[in-house]
């Protein structure tokens, strides 16, 4: 019992405050779900990308037809990420294209990727809720 507690204790320094890392994750052909029974264009993709984005600070910009790059820079400056979307009409990929002080020297990633992707596409898939609610109460002409 005393050896494990000695174990316990002294694993405890490593263990505190440690970063963890994980494999690279790309969230690919993510369904783009529209507003329903409205065709959707590659146009009103991008727009749910862009809105999606911005409520996290990315910052975007236009790489090609239907390529975005984001890029989120922590306020110090201590690191950056960089991620390419792909996107069409019908669906949407995040992929991880470079970043700065986030990798460890085995090629993982800071655990803290994985939820930014995800926070990412729920903002987008947020986003595409409400381009519904918009369009719901613009008035048929």
């Amino acid at each position: 019992m005393k050896k494990t507690l000695l174990a316990f204790v002294l694993a405890l320094p490593l263990t505190v405050g440690a970063t963890s890392y994980v494999p690279i994750e790309n969230i690919e052909h993510h369904r783009f779900v529209g507003p329903s029974g409205v065709v959707m264009t590659a146009a009103d993709v991008r727009a749910a990308i862009i809105r999606g984005a911005a409520t996290h600070d990315w910052v975007m910009r236009d790489v090609a037809p239907g390529r975005i790059e984001a890029v989120l820079t922590e306020p110090t400056g201590d690191w950056k990420i960089t991620l390419e979307f792909t996107y069409t009409d019908t669906d949407y990929s995040i992929i991880y294209k470079s970043s700065e002080n986030l990798l460890n020297n085995k090629g993982f990633i800071h655990s803290s990727f994985i939820r930014w992707g995800r926070n990412l596409m729920k903002a987008i898939d947020a986003q595409s809720k409400a381009m519904e609610v918009e369009r719901q109460a613009i008035p048929a002409g």
